[in-house]
């Protein structure tokens, strides 16, 4: 989580609840807790070079995206543990229409496997 661009939306979320609320003379209260820290990985931390090696093992070429989303990745890495998201090939992710192909979920398997192979 960009902690800037977090309090930038943020204040900009709550001034606009604001003008709303004088303007149609209602109260407002406004809660917040954060529910997940952010993390970053650089390509030469260790958890990322074990995924990376296991990937090349099984001829899959890594590819580092930033995903600004949330996961049990951020909380493992709040309690200390590095850890690293792996991409499965979902499509139309988090809608009605999400799907896996068989050969991703299979690539997925083997992936797992060269992880715990490596360990």
């Amino acid at each position: 989580i960009d902690r800037a661009k977090m309090k930038k939306l943020e204040n900009m979320v709550s001034g606009k609840a604001r003008d709303v609320c004088t303007t149609r003379g209602a109260r407002l209260k406004i809660e917040r807790s954060l529910e997940y820290p952010g993390f970053s990985l650089e390509e030469n931390d260790p958890v990322v070079r074990i995924a990376t090696e296991a990937m090349k093992k099984i001829r899959i070429k890594p590819q580092f995206i930033s995903s600004g989303g949330g996961s049990d990745t951020n909380i493992l890495h709040r309690a200390g543990i590095s850890a690293v998201n792996l991409s499965c090939g979902m499509r139309n992710v988090h809608s009605t229409s999400e799907y896996l192909l068989i050969r991703d979920l299979v690539k997925g398997a083997e992936l797992a496997l060269a992880i715990i192979e490596s360990a």
